[in-house]
């Protein structure tokens, strides 16, 4: 008996069990960190590809037509159609994420006539969404109050396609302006004084559009301003390495997975607070200024009511953009503001140093 219970098993004590899991968790609380900033690189990657490539469609829509994407026209103007076709800019009024949309994959989307409106707008388009924010998918329903509309330039019909509800197919990124004076080193520009709404125009994908006559001839000197684009022929003074392209948007976080007044209309919406202008506003003597600046996202009510043309990310301390060369920078928030409108600003001759933004 006493020979048998040599081999006999002993148990794990309470204490030897306490003592185990404490040290597993210690090990998870050193690893979380380090899984996390892992997780953030790989995000913060994929973001800058998504970019990448809605740069690459940019020039691709640039070699076909010569002309960059332009930002379209208000988020209630008309899709616009001739002969049941999507027009090209500049003569879309849709944002510049809707125009691309041949050549990112979708042109079956885009390809789709009056009276299918409310599909595109529900499209979820996956490079349009940065994974360190939220996962591509459709807001929470919507009713249509405008963003449906259509005109056919071909045809001379227009209308107003009927959506009851549909879940908007959201986006991250956006297109840049430059507001004011910048300053650089003791020089300074003004913005484009010279044109109606100056700082449209200091974009690559810059405001512009159809009127709303289907007609040429009853159309206003207005209306046939809005037809306006960029082209690397001479359009972009400062070089394509210079100035931006696109860039992300700030956001709420409790907006992620909600339909916040700046994030509800959907990717297709032009010249609207979803899809820009993000504001390089350089003068802190208005009210955009210092409440305009980058920043990470966050729920702070501080920032309104500029957070809807903030440049922002869910990356901590900075954000992406793309430049018009196809080069990704991180940009980090704490930018000088006038910096970051030089960036944006198209042929405002003025330098600035990389290392003043990344």
């Amino acid at each position: 008996m006493r020979g048998r219970s040599v081999f006999r098993r002993r148990a794990f004590t309470l204490i030897e069990l306490l003592v185990v899991i404490a040290i597993i968790g210690l090990l998870m609380a050193l690893l979380l960190p380090a899984i996390q900033r892992v997780r953030e690189a790989s995000n913060r990657m994929r973001c800058g590809s998504n970019l990448s490539q809605i740069a690459l469609a940019c020039h691709s829509l640039h070699n076909d037509f010569n002309i960059f994407p332009t930002a379209g026209i208000w988020w209630d103007w008309p899709f616009v159609y001739r002969n049941g076709i999507p027009t090209a800019p500049p003569h879309q009024n849709k944002s510049f994420l809707y125009q691309i949309l041949p050549y990112v994959e979708q042109q079956q989307v885009w390809r789709l006539g009056p009276g299918q409106e409310g599909n595109v707008i529900g499209t979820v388009i996956p490079i349009y969404y940065c994974p360190s924010r939220r996962k591509p998918a459709g807001g929470p329903p919507v009713s249509n109050w405008g963003q449906a509309n259509w005109i056919d330039i071909g045809t001379g019909q227009s209308g107003s396609t009927v959506v009851p509800q549909w879940k908007p197919g959201k986006n991250d990124y956006a297109n840049p302006a430059a507001y004011e004076t910048i300053t650089i080193g003791g020089v300074s520009v003004r913005t484009y004084p010279e044109v109606w709404w100056a700082w449209e125009r200091t974009p690559i994908i810059v405001f512009g559009g159809w009127g709303s006559h289907t007609n040429p001839a009853n159309r206003t000197d207005w209306q046939q301003h809005l037809e306006y684009s960029v082209s690397l022929d001479g359009g972009v003074k400062d070089g394509t390495s210079n100035t931006m392209l696109v860039a992300e948007k700030f956001l709420r976080p409790r907006c992620y997975d909600g339909n916040c007044w700046y994030d509800n209309e959907g990717y297709c919406g032009g010249w609207d607070n979803d899809t820009g202008p993000l504001v390089a506003y350089p003068s802190d003597s208005n009210w955009w200024g210092t409440r305009c600046r980058p920043g990470q996202d966050s729920d702070d009510t501080n920032r309104e009511p500029c957070e809807a043309n903030r440049f922002g990310s869910a990356h901590p301390g900075s954000f992406n953009c793309v430049m018009a060369d196809r080069t990704v920078r991180r940009v980090r928030s704490s930018i000088d503001i006038n910096v970051l409108a030089s960036m944006v600003h198209r042929f405002d001759g003025l330098t600035f140093n990389w290392q003043q933004v990344e």
